[in-house]
């Protein structure tokens, strides 16, 4: 909520500040590749991806190399707002770290950084047993 609504004059969601950051490190990079990145499904990325394009934030367009797929770039506007959504990401992290200690807090990175590998594990761990039994995910 406090992302959502620190961001709200720049019409961007909070789920929407990963791909944009994504892209100032990574620019041009494929649907695909950031689907992957965020074990995210073609249909999130999609419905993610549509209002940046249509705030003017990114840009897509079809990869020379393959017509299918789409490179995703960001535009002189989405560029621009990189250093807000730092800042805004750093204003939330101050506040859920406000009475911690300096290795309180990194200790706290370091769990919540393991438990996003354990999560990413048992995700391709799933995945791939379902591909084992024939399902497509």
């Amino acid at each position: 909520m406090y992302l959502d609504r620190e961001l709200e004059p720049l019409h961007i969601r909070s789920g929407q500040i990963l791909i944009l950051r994504l892209l100032g490190v990574q620019d041009g990079i494929n649907q695909e590749s950031i689907r992957k990145y965020f074990h995210l499904d073609k249909g999130t990325i999609a419905k993610t991806i549509r209002p940046l394009i249509s705030e003017g934030y990114i840009t897509r367009k079809t990869n020379p190399e393959d017509r299918r797929a789409y490179q995703i770039f960001l535009t002189e506007r989405g560029r621009s707002v990189i250093p807000g959504l730092k800042k805004t990401v750093r204003g939330w992290i101050d506040i859920l770290t406000a009475d911690f200690t300096d290795a309180e807090e990194e200790m706290a990175y370091d769990l919540v950084s393991r438990m996003s590998d354990n999560a990413h594990r048992y995700l391709e761990n799933y995945k791939s047993q379902e591909e084992g039994r024939g399902y497509k995910t």
